[in-house]
């Protein structure tokens, strides 16, 4: 739980822009984490008209997995601020309960729980208001801290409280899938046809047609009602039954 020399550093750059910006948790690690780390190396820099040696500025992030490890990095990062004398802990550790009471609230029926990275995504956009609202960190003529003002506003910003709103779930489709349309059998004419005849061979079958040799005499029809054959008595018709449903009588 030891908060590592790093994190002083990285709170330190934020004195030094003299401007709130966004304060990762995930680069508050422990001092056992730090120590396991690669000393980083030397760096030149020219400060005041003069050459300096001074080590690299190098920030090591940690995995957060779990909640626990998330209310161990805000805390460390509470600490390293109040240390710096830029946020009193008591007034940084408020807005991570409240960051942390919403992640451990009971979601409404048909809704997920609020997530880690809900609350991380919530945190940067406090920050990021911090940022439009404190025009500087350092402390008042009165001994006041700027940030110290500005935090007991956060939990009532809507554009901060919208990212902390529990997501709906998907819904079940509990209706069956509809089966493929295949039609009601029936033609355009919508008279029961289910597609073109053919015969034999494949071809398609076309009604006979009155020849040409008989097309200006009047139709005529049998003593039973029925159409009269007109093919039947040219030497084209073929012997056997009609096909035209007519009378060959």
């Amino acid at each position: 739980m030891e908060v590592a020399h790093s994190c002083y550093t990285y709170v330190g750059t934020m004195i030094d822009a003299d401007s709130p910006f966004y304060l990762e948790p995930h680069k508050f690690i422990t001092r056992a984490q730090e120590i396991s780390h690669e000393r980083p190396g030397k760096e030149i820099v020219l400060d005041a008209s003069k050459l300096t040696v001074r080590d690299k500025s190098s920030f090591h992030r940690m995995q957060i997995q779990n909640e626990l490890q998330l209310s161990q990095a805000f805390t460390r990062r509470s600490l390293a601020c109040d240390l710096m004398g830029v946020i009193t802990f008591r007034v940084q550790e408020n807005w991570h309960k409240f960051l942390m009471d919403r992640l451990a609230e009971s979601p409404p029926p048909n809704f997920r729980r609020i997530s880690m990275e809900q609350v991380l995504r919530a945190d940067r956009q406090a920050w990021q208001k911090l940022a439009e609202i404190v025009p500087s960190i350092k402390r008042t003529s009165a001994g006041a801290l700027p940030l110290d003002a500005a935090f007991p506003t956060l939990p009532t910003e809507g554009s901060i409280s919208f990212y902390l709103l529990p997501t709906r779930l998907q819904e079940p489709d509990d209706k069956p899938p509809r089966k493929p349309w295949k039609g009601n059998g029936k033609g355009k004419d919508q008279k029961g046809d289910r597609g073109t005849k053919r015969d034999s061979e494949g071809k398609e079958k076309t009604p006979p047609e009155l020849p040409d040799a008989l097309k200006d005499m009047p139709l005529r029809t049998t003593s039973k009602g029925k159409r009269m054959c007109w093919s039947y008595n040219i030497k084209a018709h073929p012997q056997y039954e009609c096909s035209s449903g007519g009378s060959t009588d």
